[in-house]
């Protein structure tokens, strides 16, 4: 199996649940969103990026000695078969966290973690049932609204119950985050405030 990846190095988790984590993050090339607010457009083209095998892949991570997290970004990861790729690192001894935008369907049950970031009204069923943090961006109050009227209609997959919900303020903007900050004390849910780039670091 061969992968267009854009990227591999170590890191800290800078969003999320996982904020602080020491990762290696691979960058998997290729998204079919077009977000307004997407901070890696350099990852969005699905022919761009480098080929590399599962086993090459392995080998570049275990390059970096002290993370025993990976991190299946994008992009969207999930346009690529992650299956091998997954079992190499697994064998390998790592733990696996994905960031994914829910829609497709996939063996979620790979993953250690699963950060589940929705760009449409609607993600797969099982993306719901095993995400253990869902990720909104958030700019202005509409897209507030949004979360809500998400977590209202997706409440057949009982997120409520063990999924941590964390809002994220769109490229560190003062409204948005005050948006984010209210909307967490009003609501329990956890804020992002993608600490990597207070730190100037991927």
């Amino acid at each position: 199996m061969v992968y267009r990846v854009n990227e591999i190095v170590a890191t800290v988790q800078g969003e999320g649940c996982n904020t602080g984590i020491p990762m290696v993050l691979v960058r998997l090339q290729g998204c079919d969103c077009r977000c307004a607010f997407c901070d890696t457009p350099h990852a969005m083209d699905p022919e761009g990026g480098r080929e590399m095998t599962a086993e090459d892949i392995v080998e570049e991570v275990t390059r970096y000695q002290g993370p025993e997290w990976v991190l299946l970004t994008g992009g969207e990861p999930t346009m690529q078969d992650l299956g091998p790729l997954c079992q190499a690192l697994c064998t390998a001894g790592y733990q696996i966290a994905l960031e994914t935008n829910g829609a497709r369907t996939i063996s979620y049950r790979e993953f250690d973690w699963i950060c589940v970031s929705p760009k449409s009204p609607r993600i797969h069923a099982d993306a719901a049932m095993y995400a253990d943090e869902l990720k909104f961006i958030v700019r202005t109050s509409e897209d507030i609204n949004r979360v809500e009227t998400f977590l209202a209609e997706h409440q057949q997959y009982r997120l409520s119950g063990y999924t941590t919900i964390c809002l994220q303020p769109e490229s560190r903007d003062p409204e948005a985050t005050r948006l984010c900050y209210e909307a967490c004390i009003a609501n329990g849910w956890r804020l992002s405030t993608q600490v990597h780039k207070f730190i100037e670091v991927r």
